[in-house]
């Protein structure tokens, strides 16, 4: 659901009718309240901020800080895809500048990186299932390249890179729930130019 969760959110309405839960996810809330936040947190609702669309249309600054502050663990998202970027790249990058504006400090970038994975995922109800890698999780994988000068860095400082420094050109491969979709940068099964060829006649006949 979305809401803007200032004074006058649902949040509170929702909470009294018992309709929060780990089973509802929030978007947005760029107005939230302490008092509301700690309502998401006691009830184990889902959140998830989408910074870079919230910030491009003018909702407001980002509730990542705020949420993280009461015990919520928001997750990111990207939106519409007609304004923004259609990846998490820019999302965490936009939240590690949110938060070291927030806070005056070097926040650090590698504590962003599991609102894109473990976060997300427990946001919209696929906590166990998905984000983790551990045993009985799907096998979804994203493999990165463009870090290779961090061989022997800590976990931090790779998990910082990812955020900071990486875009969706140094996705390589990509496997979910053990199926390879992406090999060497190029979709597997997928031809790309055949699709837009397809989706530029198939606008063509609708405009016409």
């Amino acid at each position: 659901m979305h809401a803007a969760g200032g004074p006058d959110s649902p949040v509170r309405r929702a909470y009294q009718a018992g309709l929060l839960g780990p089973d509802v996810n929030l978007v947005h809330l760029n107005q939230v309240t302490k008092e509301h936040a700690a309502l998401l947190a006691e009830t184990g609702t889902g959140v998830t901020v989408t910074p870079v669309v919230e910030g491009t249309m003018g909702h407001g600054a980002s509730p990542y800080g705020r949420l993280l502050d009461t015990g919520v663990r928001p997750g990111l998202g990207t939106d519409v895809v007609v304004n923004a970027p259609c990846d998490l790249f820019e999302p965490m990058r936009d939240t590690v500048r949110a938060q070291r504006q927030r806070t005056g400090t070097t926040w650090p970038a590698a504590a962003v990186l599991p609102a894109a994975t473990v976060d997300s995922a427990r946001a919209v109800g696929l906590d166990g299932r998905v984000g983790t890698l551990t045993p009985g999780a799907r096998a979804d994988l994203v493999l990165l390249d463009g870090l290779a000068h961090l061989a022997g860095s800590g976990t931090a400082d790779v998990a910082g890179a990812v955020v900071t420094a990486l875009g969706p050109a140094h996705v390589r491969t990509v496997v979910v729930d053990g199926r390879i979709v992406k090999r060497n940068g190029g979709l597997v099964r997928h031809d790309l130019v055949a699709l837009r060829r397809e989706a530029a006649q198939l606008a063509r006949r609708v405009l016409g």
